[in-house]
């Protein structure tokens, strides 16, 4: 088997769609604005080869809709924060749990930690799996992935960035998995064949020890938000006399950032400091979600939005 359909098979999921850096514009200086967007093509082995090969790197989805279910077979924990000590607690913590973690070092500062389930397991088991983990360690589960539990049969989710992306042409220190990890940091890169040839079946967890960890997780209270809708009304008076700059930023959206998530959580801290409710900023991070179209068709859109808002109480 060719190392780009090893690929394919064991990061597989929603191969109806692919993620990739696309050009959406210039800025000012005329210099290219790049969002991370949905390829509505199929994954093929063609398209891994170009992400090993470095070309187009890709992400792949987790969730697929299969008899009325969602289901995974890997799941992932992006730690965000450059703080070894993060990865290092979570992926111990997955260790103990049953899981075999895979710790690769993300393009950025931080890392993702790979799991792998022996079979399909449903989407929501694995998301609360990883969660215990998360909880353990008294870290917010926020970049578990899968990122939902359910969504519409035509909705794709979150993707998570292919690990390995130009490892074919030579060394690279950035998405490549690591191995001889401790306490005092994240060990020494290695390479994509090396990789494959030590994954083994015992390399996967089993789907009952998913399920016996998931059903562990118990979700927390909310932190009280009195009442999160607002009129029409006052929600048109709000936008007609809110400071100029964050109204240009609900219009604008994450163009900045190129990620929508991350800059619905920059509008809620900016409607807190500027001096607005918790109902309020509610209410505009739905009205900017619905503009920006990040959650606002899935069925838990509430629970991510009132999350978001949260973090600012």
């Amino acid at each position: 088997m060719f190392i780009e359909d090893k690929m394919l098979h064991l990061f597989g999921g929603n191969m109806s769609a692919y993620g990739a850096d696309v050009v959406v514009g210039t800025d000012e200086n005329n210099k290219p604005i790049i969002q991370a967007r949905s390829v509505r093509n199929t994954v093929t082995p063609q398209i891994v080869r170009f992400h090993l090969e470095g070309s187009e790197g890709i992400g792949v989805y987790p969730m697929w809709f299969q008899n009325e279910k969602w289901w995974v077979k890997w799941g992932c924990c992006d730690i965000d924060t450059g703080v070894w000590g993060e990865a290092y607690g979570l992926a111990v913590t997955l260790g103990a749990m049953g899981f075999t973690p895979f710790i690769e070092r993300s393009r950025s500062k931080g890392w993702h930690i790979w799991v792998f389930s022996d079979g399909p397991v449903e989407a929501r088991l694995m998301r609360r799996a990883l969660k215990v983990a998360y909880a353990t360690i008294g870290l917010q589960a926020r970049e578990a992935n899968p990122k939902a539990e359910d969504l519409r049969p035509d909705q794709l989710g979150n993707f998570v960035r292919l690990p390995f992306k130009g490892a074919l042409e030579g060394f690279t220190d950035r998405q490549v998995i690591m191995e001889q990890w401790d306490e005092t940091g994240d060990g020494l890169p290695v390479s994509v064949g090396t990789w494959f040839n030590n994954f083994t079946q015992a390399s996967r967890t089993h789907p009952g020890t998913i399920q016996y960890w998931a059903e562990k997780w118990k979700e927390p209270k909310r932190k009280k938000i009195v009442d999160p809708q607002i009129s029409e009304s006052q929600l048109r008076v709000m936008f007609r006399t809110m400071p100029d700059p964050l109204f240009q930023f609900i219009k604008d959206g994450p163009a900045g950032t190129g990620d929508r998530s991350e800059a619905l959580v920059a509008l809620a801290f900016k409607m807190k400091r500027a001096g607005y409710t918790p109902e309020e900023t509610y209410a505009a991070v739905k009205a900017a979600d619905e503009r920006w179209g990040k959650y606002y068709l899935r069925p838990d859109a509430d629970v991510y939005l009132l999350d978001i808002v949260e973090r600012t109480l």
